[in-house]
């Protein structure tokens, strides 16, 4: 089981520290949100706004991880979901903060497709349930212990700093090792039917 885990180490790693920031952000938005006085109907709606992004993130993530890579979109995404965190910290307007959680779920599920395709790639045919199995205990892992992170106490500030530090250190396990990045795959395009 080491040995299939070994040349996936850092990406577990990175996994783990970027679930702890995203894991409280997700229980934070609600908590503030409702400290600041936003409906039910405006809660759910940051929820929708956050899980439309997923929809949106499909479609707009895989072209900039063809043209600039694994590692480097990995920063990039992690880099984009801190400012995102930050900015709900300097207001509370809620047409920005529905703005934002668009934003992050674009961001945030590029680094799942990511994390996945990079462990799909990376493990051997007969060792995937292995490797998938370690991903999910270090996700669940991850996203329980973010949880304990609520009881720092402070400034509505210190709280989003503290969601943004683990998402800004998430790439540093990928960018140390010299273990090579998956080599990305040509997809085919849609195919057109000819009408004879």
């Amino acid at each position: 089981m080491l040995r299939t885990l070994r040349p996936i180490a850092s990406l577990l790693g990175g996994t783990a520290i970027l679930l702890l920031g995203v894991g409280l952000l997700n229980t934070l938005i609600p908590l503030r949100g409702d400290t600041y006085g936003y409906s039910n109907t405006l809660l759910g709606g940051l929820t929708s706004a956050y899980y439309e992004g997923y929809l949106v993130g499909t479609f707009a993530i895989p072209p900039l991880v063809h043209r600039i890579g694994y590692i480097r979109t990995f920063a990039f995404c992690t880099a984009s979901v801190a400012c995102v965190v930050l900015l709900h910290a300097l207001s509370h307007a809620p047409l920005l903060w529905l703005v934002l959680r668009l934003l992050a779920g674009i961001v945030l599920v590029g680094l799942y497709m990511l994390i996945e395709s990079w462990l799909n790639a990376s493990a051997q045919p007969g060792r995937r349930g292995s490797v998938f199995a370690a991903y999910m205990v270090v996700n669940l892992g991850a996203l329980a212990l973010a949880q304990q992170l609520l009881r720092i106490d402070g400034q509505p500030f210190v709280l989003f700093t503290v969601v943004a530090l683990p998402i800004c250190a998430a790439p540093l396990p990928l960018a140390a090792p010299r273990r090579a990045q998956p080599v990305l795959q040509p997809t085919p395009g849609p195919r057109r039917n000819r009408v004879l």
